[in-house]
């Protein structure tokens, strides 16, 4: 009930955590209850018009948390990249190429970088190749502080260039 002249504030939902496993992506939010409203773009979607098309395998995510009662949350962006990855066989055995898994997505002030092979350096540059950090993974995930940077940049993950919007 609201008192006479002040008005009923609306709580806002948890902003929803993206995650990525065995092919799926999965939403997570701390509202109870939540249902997700979200949108997969591939830059790879559109009309060509050669003989040729690259395709990049990168997948841009948004995601936000709606419940009845509740404010939208704030919507949360994410870029799935997949990446091909040589797999360490034993002695006398062809090595093989498997397709790795990289999301990339903004926590606040730091890109956060998972699905990573261990060691592997992780760095992040403008668009007119100004560093803006650099992070060597450790337990499968890296993260780089992006000192204010709200700018499209392009994430370098071992020999792989990824542009991203964080």
């Amino acid at each position: 009930m609201a008192l006479e002249g002040k008005p009923v504030e609306t709580p806002k939902c948890a902003a929803p955590a993206i995650s990525y496993a065995n092919g799926k992506l999965t939403f997570s939010s701390e509202t109870e209850g939540a249902e997700f409203i979200s949108s997969v773009t591939d830059s790879d979607i559109k009309n060509y018009y050669e003989a040729e098309i690259q395709l990049s395998a990168t997948y841009d995510i948004s995601v936000y948390a709606t419940k009845v009662g509740y404010d939208n949350s704030d919507t949360i962006t994410a870029t799935l990249y997949f990446t091909s990855a040589s797999l360490n066989a034993p002695s006398g055995i062809s090595s093989a190429k498997a397709t790795a898994a990289v999301l990339i997505q903004r926590q606040g002030s730091t890109l956060h970088v998972t699905g990573v092979e261990e060691g592997t350096d992780v760095d992040v540059f403008t668009l007119d190749g100004g560093h803006i950090g650099h992070s060597k993974s450790s337990g499968g995930t890296a993260d780089i502080e992006l000192n204010g940077v709200n700018k499209i940049v392009i994430v370098k993950v071992g020999n792989a260039s990824i542009k991203v919007r964080p």
